[in-house]
């Protein structure tokens, strides 16, 4: 008979592991028509007075969850919680329906502005705080860190945006 080195599972004194909790959230909030007359300033520029209305303007469908973690004080004894947001903010940004007369000629502009320009990603960063703020109310964070990757599809702009960010637990409802 050959004997195993494996240990008896029910003998083995186990640690305990991490608590975890999720609450999800998801919001939708449909599009409203924008309508901008240009695309491009008098100067050729992007404008981004346009751009700014078209994402406010634009479908958004953000969902997320609180991670609600019970982790070991590493200083001392005992555990502490810690609440993470861990959400997604999908935009769409339909230009065709603007009905922008520059559109043909303005449209590599746009792209490159949402893909690259700090201005525009800040206006797209300020909506998903927004959209985040609807999911969680008055225990939103301050400090949520954003990723952002902007995708064509024919005349809409499909922008992703991953958001995370500590939730103060006394502020969780």
């Amino acid at each position: 008979m050959t004997r195993s080195t494996r240990p008896d599972p029910h003998r083995v004194a186990r640690k305990p592991m991490a608590h975890v909790d999720r609450q999800l959230l998801m919001a939708r909030r449909p599009g409203e028509k924008a309508t901008v007359s240009a695309l491009l300033d008098p100067d050729e520029n992007v404008d981004l007075a346009a751009l700014c209305q078209l994402i406010d303007a634009s479908e958004a469908l953000t969902e997320g969850e609180v991670e609600v973690g019970t982790v070991a004080v590493s200083n001392g004894p005992g555990r502490t919680q810690t609440r993470t947001f861990l959400g997604s903010m999908m935009l769409t940004v339909d230009l065709a329906s603007t009905g922008a007369k520059d559109l043909a000629r303005a449209w590599p502009s746009v792209v490159a502005a949402f893909k690259s320009d700090a201005r525009v990603r800040r206006m797209v960063q300020d909506r998903a705080f927004r959209e985040t703020a609807r999911l969680l109310g008055s225990s939103t964070p301050s400090d949520l860190e954003y990723e952002v990757i902007v995708r064509t599809r024919g005349e809409k702009l499909l922008i992703d945006v991953e958001i995370e960010g500590r939730v103060d637990p006394k502020n969780l409802h």
